[in-house]
């Protein structure tokens, strides 16, 4: 029952004693139907989003997102559904090549699940990298700069004092790749880091591993 369509079955009782013959073969069954396969889904374009045709009969479609080929996260959609956003899923599990199957699903009696549709085209996600570790300068000594690099939405800048958390920025990425911090270590003693870290947009690049500056000490 591989492909879509009305299936019956009969059943006859068979004899292995020669006093015996076989029996009549039962009436058919009542038909059950497999439900159609779900044509190919497509991505939206730039965005995390999966789309696929609806198809007769289901009750919900179960949709599976796959990350370098293994199953990542599985989700149930009602029907008449049409696509479901895992922009979020590929932002929080980064770099790697993202496909996604759809299966039609009846909880009923009268119609079998169909098969799982073929696999998406792959969406690679690519690990965007800052290339080199952030640097101290300024007129005070107290600003931070980073390397500008593409494919970026914003960039995340965490100032820390004796290794705890003092500030969490966000910069966007259409302005200045570099943040001054003197209002935060001017007169205050102890040994400064920064941590930076490039955004991605979650669909296409993954952020960064955040790369640590030099020790900035009071």
């Amino acid at each position: 029952m591989s492909a879509a369509g009305a299936y019956t079955a009969t059943v006859q009782a068979i004899s292995n004693n020669p006093a015996y013959l076989n029996g009549p073969a039962s009436d058919s069954s009542t038909p059950m139907t497999v439900l159609n396969k779900v044509a190919k889904p497509t991505w939206t374009t730039d965005t995390g989003i999966i789309n696929w045709v609806d198809v007769d009969n289901e009750t919900s479609y179960t949709v599976t997102l796959l990350k370098d080929g293994a199953p990542l996260e599985t989700v149930t959609k009602t029907a008449g559904s049409i696509s479901h956003p895992f922009g979020g899923t590929i932002a929080l599990n980064g770099a790697g090549n993202y496909s996604v199957t759809v299966q039609a699903i009846n909880s009923g009696t009268d119609y079998i699940d169909g098969l799982a549709s073929d696999a998406s085209e792959e969406r690679t996600v690519v690990q965007l990298d800052l290339g080199a570790d952030p640097w101290w300068g300024g007129i005070t000594g107290h600003v931070i700069y980073w390397n500008n690099i593409d494919n970026e939405t914003g960039y995340q800048v965490i100032l820390k004092k004796d290794g705890n958390v003092v500030e969490c920025q966000n910069i966007e990425s259409t302005t200045a790749y570099w943040y001054d911090f003197d209002y935060r270590m001017n007169g205050v003693t102890g040994s400064f880091t920064v941590d930076v870290k490039a955004l991605g947009n979650g669909t296409n690049y993954a952020n960064s591993i955040p790369r640590t500056s030099a020790a900035h000490v009071h």
